[in-house]
């Protein structure tokens, strides 16, 4: 296998990493791979891919989700950059973060049951996003990601979040049905 699955102690939610080939060319990586992703996934199928470039470090995006049943489950990728990768549990309100770079190659696969946010670590940061479902703008969920109850450490200051993340509701107010 070329993807490995590691536990984060969320059900539903694990750190991927793949095995990067080099040679005198540079390297090659398998990122995707339905039939190693059919263990995780199951018999859902990837409907959209999305691209993310953050121009500042210390930008904030999030904490988003899409409402049932319209939700989706996520495979997060950098592919230039860093960020701090966060996974909220929209049952529980506890969180799992990551460091995803371009360099460590790691990537975050969220199932359904996770809001997802991120703070950028490096400027001219690029996310890949693979997703099991279709936007849909109506059935658009989220969560403050200065949410005190959540408390979660970002790990800069705060140079970019646009006003609409800031005025998402708290965990304790949010409706994921």
């Amino acid at each position: 296998m070329s993807l490995n699955f590691f536990e984060t102690g969320f059900s539903g939610l694990s750190v991927v990493e793949h095995n990067k080939h080099f040679d005198k060319r540079g390297s090659f990586s398998k990122l995707f791979c339905l039939e190693e992703l059919k263990a995780v996934i199951g018999n859902r199928n990837i409907h959209q891919v999305n691209l993310s470039y953050n121009e500042k470090q210390g930008c904030l995006r999030g904490i988003h989700f899409q409402k049932r049943p319209y939700h989706e489950m996520k495979l997060v990728k950098v592919l230039k950059g860093a960020i701090f990768d966060v996974a909220v549990d929209l049952n529980t309100g506890k969180y799992f973060s990551q460091i995803l770079s371009a360099e460590n190659q790691k990537m975050m696969l969220l199932s359904e049951e996770f809001g997802h946010g991120f703070q950028t670590l490096e400027p001219q940061t690029e996310i890949l996003y693979l997703h099991t479902g279709v936007y849909k703008q109506e059935m658009e969920g989220g969560i403050n990601p200065l949410d005190p109850n959540l408390a979660i450490c970002w790990p800069l200051p705060i140079e970019e979040c646009n006003q609409r993340d800031m005025n998402l509701p708290n965990f304790s107010k949010i409706c994921f049905i």
